[in-house]
This record gives C-alpha cells, structure tokens and sequence, in this order.
C-alpha cells in the first residue's frame, strides 16, 4: 500500500533515527519490542509523567504499545510482524492511564521532554479539540518543527460529524504539523477461533479444523458438543436468506448449527428472528466476504457466530453433493481459551480507501489539512504481555505512528531531516485515491479534507529527484479569497526534465444539509455541482538539471453553488514529467464565506429560550415568559427536586455550528424594580456575564445554562424584565470589534417567590 517493503528490501529501517512517542506507556518487557528499557533497548528512553515515574511503563491501556509496535516492532513474534522503521531507537512518555483521556499539561510536558531528550521526530495520537493553531499544544508542537523536529499528529476518527470537525484538532491543526488522516488496510488480519468438522458422520475420523469468530455469548446455551450442519439455503450466493419466515417443513432447529448466508435482503437480526421461530440455538453466519471481523451479533437471540464466505461456500457444496457435515466444538469455546488462527482476508469493498471514521476538514483557518494518509484501519500490532500480546486497532492513532515510521525511513534514505522539506516530498508523491462511502467507491477522488494529499508512498518519495516548493495551496474562503498562487519547481536530477502541468478536481460537497435550521451534514457530506477552474502560466515547462523555475497558477472559484451552506471544493495540480515522475499539489477553498456563517444556530430548533434546562429535552418557552423562583442562594441551579411543585427557572438551550475563539452570555436588565447597576460588554449594558465555556468552541455543540437570578459574583438581580444576550466572536473576527460578533437576543421577566407571587411559573 505505502510502498514501506520495497525501501526495506534495499536495508532502509531507519537507522539512527530517534522516534519519541507521547502516548499512554508501553509494555516494554514485549519480546516484539526489545523486552528491556533504557540504553543499548530498542524503546532506550522516555518517562512517565502521569504517575511521575522513570520508567514508562503500562500494562493496562495498550494504546502507547500498539503504537509503538507499529513504529518498530522487531521480527521475532509469532507473525513475523515488523514495524515501519524497525532499525529506529524508540522513546515513550506516558501521559495517560488505564483510560484514554489525556490532559493537555501532562501532553505537553512529554511533546517538550522528547524534544530535550534528542527526538528526530515526534508522535503523538491524541487530540485536544481546539480546531485553532493558537492552541497550547498546537502551539508547541509547532515551535518543535520549526526548530528542525518532525512532529506527526492525528486527525481524529468522528467523520460522522461530516467536514471542518478535525476532532483530533489540536496539535494536528498546528502550522508544520503532520496531520495524518487513516486508510483501511487492503488486508483484513482476523483472530479466530479453531473448531473442526467431519463430513458424512459425526464420528468420522479424519477431522478438518475451520476458523470462525465467536459472536454473542449465551451463557445457558454452551457452544460444546457436536451438532449436524443445517443450511437455510443451498445457493452460497442467495442475498436474502432467512429474509422470509422458513417454511412450514423446516425440521426443529434446536440441535442443529444452522448456516445461513449474510446478504444484503435483510439484517442478521431479522434472520434471527426467524430462525428462533424454528427453536435454533446455534447459529454460524457466512460471507458475503471473506472478512468476519467486526461483526457485531450481540443483537442475536441465541449463540451466534460467523465464519469466512469461502468456509460457508464449502460446507453449502458439501451438503449439495449429499454428505452430511457436523461440527465439533470443543470446551475451551465457551471459556474463551479455545485455540486460535490469525488470517489476513482481502478486503474488497473498503480496503485501500479513506477509512470512514477518520475525521476531515479542513481546520477553521483553512490550511490544508490532513497533510496525508497513512493505513490505520485494521492494523495488527503488539498489546500488552497481560492483555494478550498481539492485538487489531483502528483508528487515525494507528495511521500515525505508521507515518512517523515513513518519514524515519525517509530521513535515512535522502540524509536530511528538515521537517518541511520532507513533508513536502511526502506529499508530492502521495496517492490520492477515489471516495469509498463505506459501501460503493466513487469515479471521482475523495475530497482533500477528507485525505489530504493522499496514501503515503515512501519509496517514491526517497527516490525522486523533483522537489516542490509548496506543500499545498489554500484558496481559502469568498472573503479572502486567493486567486493567484505559485510554486516552484526544482530539479535535483542529472537531466533536464519537461513537465505538463494539469489539475484534477475532487468532489464538491456542503458543509451544511440547508441554511434554515442550519443543521451540519454528516458523513457522507451532500454534494455539490460546481469546481474551481485553474489555469497556469505554462501548460509544459523545462526545468535543467539543478535548476529551479516557478509556475504561477489562477483560481477562478466554483459558481452557481449554495454560498450559505459552505460548499468544500478541492482538488490536485499534476505534475508528469518526462523522467516518470509523476507528482501533485492539493488545493482547497471554501465557495462562501466563514465569518458570515452563523455561529450560534439562530433557527427555533437550534437556539431557544427554555424552561428546564437540565431535561434531556428541554421544553421551550416563549419569548417573554415570566419564571417565578425561589429567591436565590447560589448561581448554581438546585436539583429539581429541591424546587416547589411546579416551579421552573430560566434557561437558554443553545446550539453551535462551527467553532468560535469566544462565546459569551450576557444577563441584560430591560426594565427591572430598583437601581441595577451594569457594565458595558461590548456595547452592552450588562448586569453580569454567566460563564458559557473555557476556552474555544470546536464545532456543534449543544449546550443548556440555567439562572437563579444570581450571578457568578453573588448579586441577585432585581425582580423585572432581562435579556440573555448571546454573542459568539465570528471566525476570522477581532475579539475587539463589536462587528465580528454574532448577537442573539432572548427576554425572559423574573419574579422571586416571598414577594406575593408564591407558586407557579
């Protein structure tokens, strides 16, 4: 896939390479991983600042040792399983536990230790949310690079939240950060369980094993014994079998394992159902491929599991020709101990596209981001001793540690460890691939905020001799639009090289589904029938060995599209020269404008006045409702069953859509019993501010905030009539300028119980 075993077969592991590694430990007594830790180990430094020890150790988590097994683990497994970069020297910092949350001080401190301890490249896995470069540990990260270290971050795995959401966020959006976005291996690795059968009697002695994968676990119905196959259908390429009640002649399936075909007619849970009908309590699923991992039979009434599409076929072929089969399981099964057999099964529905968990983009400043993909689905790696050893992950966490092993075999093959130039080279060569939903592939590539620049190829990018002067080019959105570009084109070759000059655009798609309830799409995002043209000063140019020569490019930006539902247009420049190379540049804008997006979702369904803040749906209230309350001891809203029968307070259900530097909720007096004294917020006369979140807002959010009548500093406001005033600072805005916030208006009147108003609301 990413061209990692032809470097190795020339010797390229990554020698001399050092790879720190910010993550949850790892079990470095691993065979697979050095078995030791300090100088002269393959893992030969690093610490653990969650628990403040030397040794960063963890037998629990497993995420930081699958990372590391997929940097470098050694060849001496039961597999022989090898990481990218085998010849690297590994540290690990362990700034997280058992759980995966990790805290961004504690981050921070391993992203800085790793560069004090000599790293020539950094990665971490773990994102902080905060979508903005200016975000601490995106900060960090992005001095590291610029003092010449190569920093890889994840882009997250929230696709579903559809375009701009990169849920990795920070430090991925950092300047000069890797951003590494996650394709599904071609190669399915499965762990499953070894059973065996015989054919015409169950006491038959020459046995064949098969391998299945146990699914949900009946614990009053044992898998032990040996039971005669029962197909529902004869035709191993039915679509919908069990779709339909069996008929009325189908024998008691109670002591049977009944084979019955996954096809797109119905769900297993339906078959189910019908089998159950039949009193099956044994059930083995098959195809309609070869993979079975990730199955989920947990809905299944009875025990099920499933075994390969070619294991099915045979045993429906078998039952043709007029023999029986049975099945044996033995005891181990239903204790979990049973044998076990790891298979690679090809993958040919998803395998080698754009997983689709991996979280897109682009970032709300608009740099093109991810940067590139690496494989990160399905990756077999090392797991703690105590956890089993060998374990499959997926995630954009995997494809990160998979690119820093890339760029270590990089920094060995072209002697350079410049985090730019690299970055550049990775990219130019990188393999943009077609959109796959999940289901069906595409004829039109995948959006670069979906794969960036594309799959990594690490031999094309050791070996070429064409380097670009750009990584990417943003046309960012309407209001800052760029409508002319350049790059450069250098030729580091022995020969003159000629190179036709070309684009490709990728799919279009909207940010939201429409601007009335302003409800953001999700995966796969609504396309959109519009793509920016580009022209370039030259359609072929020479470049002389060892010279350089710059190529300036023109936008003119998609029309005809919804402006106010943010379409996401890109694409890739092509690069063909004469010599074979072939290479490209993404590019990327948005066809409408950021700050004029609303940020606070201003339709009824999005942000409202409310009565009880803390239900899970929160009832509306309309504009001008009084709330009668007890007079308040806190700003904090008591439980609800602490309030009289009957009494609610005021609250506002509010509901963001893209992200903000700055959200604040004002209370505003309008006309109030007594002398209210305000202060002035952002031309506002305010009673007082009630705190709405700590630091940025990172995309939808749905947040619900309730008032007493007290404020944070203890003041009851007098009985009267108020506004919640929201205001949400627009991206690209000044936090000075009153102009770039978004300002919505909610009036509520407020009456204190004592003060002859008892009861009610």
């Amino acid at each position: 896939m990413a061209q990692v075993d032809r470097l190795r077969a020339q010797g390229i592991t990554g020698k001399g390479v050092k790879v720190g590694i910010v993550d949850s430990g790892v079990d470095f007594h691993h065979p697979a991983l050095g078995g030791c830790f300090g100088p002269g180990c393959l893992i030969s430094y690093g610490r653990d600042f969650y628990e403040n020890k030397t040794e960063p150790y963890d037998n629990c988590n497993g995420h930081g040792t699958h990372v590391a097994g997929i940097v470098a683990a050694q060849s001496n497994n039961p597999y022989g399983l090898t990481g990218v970069a085998p010849g690297v020297t590994l540290g690990m910092y362990r700034v997280t536990g058992c759980a995966q949350s990790v805290d961004p001080d504690l981050a921070i401190m391993g992203i800085n230790q790793a560069y004090e301890d000599g790293s020539d490249i950094i990665s971490i896995s773990s994102g902080f949310g905060a979508r903005w470069s200016e975000d601490p540990v995106a900060v960090v990260m992005e001095r590291i690079v610029e003092k010449g270290v190569i920093c890889v971050a994840a882009t997250g795995n929230t696709a579903k939240q559809g375009l701009f959401p990169i849920t990795g966020g920070s430090p991925a959006v950092g300047h000069g950060v890797s951003a590494v976005a996650s394709v599904v291996n071609t190669l399915v690795p499965q762990n499953l369980t070894v059973s065996s059968y015989t054919v015409g009697s169950a006491d038959n002695t020459t046995t064949e094993d098969f391998a299945w994968q146990v699914g949900f676990r009946n614990t009053s119905i044992p898998w032990a014994g040996t039971y005669a196959l029962y197909a529902t259908s004869h035709d191993s390429n039915v679509a919908n079998d069990a779709c339909e009640p069996l008929p009325a002649d189908t024998p008691d399936l109670s002591n049977y394992v009944v084979l019955v075909r996954l096809g797109s007619g119905c769900t297993y849970e339906d078959q189910s159902q019908h089998l159950g009908a039949k009193n099956a309590m044994h059930i083995m699923f098959y195809g309609p491929a070869e993979i079975t991992r990730g199955t989920d039979l947990f809905p299944v009434p009875a025990v099920a599991g499933v075994t390969p599409q070619s294991q099915g076929k045979e045993w429906v072929d078998i039952l043709n020709s007029g023999y029986e089969v049975f099945l044996h399981f033995p005891a181990t099964v239903d204790s979990n101990t049973a044998n076990w057999t790891l298979i690679f099964s090809p993958n040919t529905i998803t395998g080698g596209y754009m997983s689709t968990s991996s979280a897109w983009g682009l970032p709300f400043e608009l740099e093109v981001k991810p940067t590139f993909s690496a494989p990160g689905a399905n990756i077999l790696s090392t797991w703690p001793l105590d956890l089993g050893s060998y374990s499959i992950q997926s995630g954009t966490s995997m494809a990160t540690p998979f690119a820093a092993g890339v760029y270590a075999l990089l920094i060995e093959a072209r002697k350079t460890k410049d985090p730019a130039a690299l970055q550049r080279i990775l990219s130019s060569v990188a393999k943009p691939n077609l959109f796959n939903d999940g289901t069906k592939t595409s004829g039109t590539l995948a959006p670069v905020a979906q794969q960036g620049a594309g799959l990594l190829q690490a031999f094309d990018a050791a070996q070429v001799t064409t380097l670009l002067g750009v990584q990417s080019i943003a046309f960012n959105d309407t209001d800052h639009f760029v409508r002319e570009a350049s790059f450069n084109i250098t030729n580091t070759g022995t020969t003159d090289q000629t190179y036709q000059l070309g684009y490709v655009n990728t799919l279009t798609m909207y940010t939201f589904e429409d601007t009335v309830d302003w409800f953001l799409a999700g995966f796969p995002n609504p396309l959109a029938d519009g793509y920016v043209t580009l022209s370039f000063s030259s359609a072929t140019v020479t470049v002389p060995a060892g010279a350089s020569l710059d190529v300036a490019v023109t936008a003119t930006p998609p029309a005809g599209l919804d402006a106010g539902r943010l379409p996401v247009y890109s694409g890739y420049i092509t690069l063909n020269s004469t010599s074979g190379e072939n290479l490209s540049i993404p590019y990327a804008g948005v066809a409408g404008s950021l700050h004029n997006t609303p940020i606070i979702n201003p339709s009824n369904r999005g942000t409202y006045l409310e009565r009880d803040f803390r239900n899970d749906f929160p009832p509306g209230a309309p504009a001008n409702s009084t709330f009668t309350v007890p007079i308040p001891t806190s700003p904090t809203a008591p439980p609800e069953e602490d309030l009289p029968p009957g009494v609610t307070i005021p609250g506002l259900h509010v509901e963001t859509t893209l992200g903000t530097e700055a959200v604040r909720l004002l209370v505003v007096p309008l006309d109030v019993n007594g002398t209210m004294p305000t202060t002035d917020i952002l031309g506002y006369k305010a009673a007082g501010e009630i705190p709405f979140s700590e630091g940025y807002i990172d995309g939808r959010q749905a947040v619900d905030i309730g008032f007493t009548g007290m404020l944070p500093d203890g003041t009851v406001v007098p009985e009267g009539r108020y506004e919640f005033r929201i205001l949400a600072l627009r991206i690209f805005g000044r936090p000075e300028n009153v102009d770039d916030y978004q300002s919505l208006g909610y009036q509520f009147n407020i009456r204190y119980m004592g003060n002859g108003t008892e009861g009610g609301s």
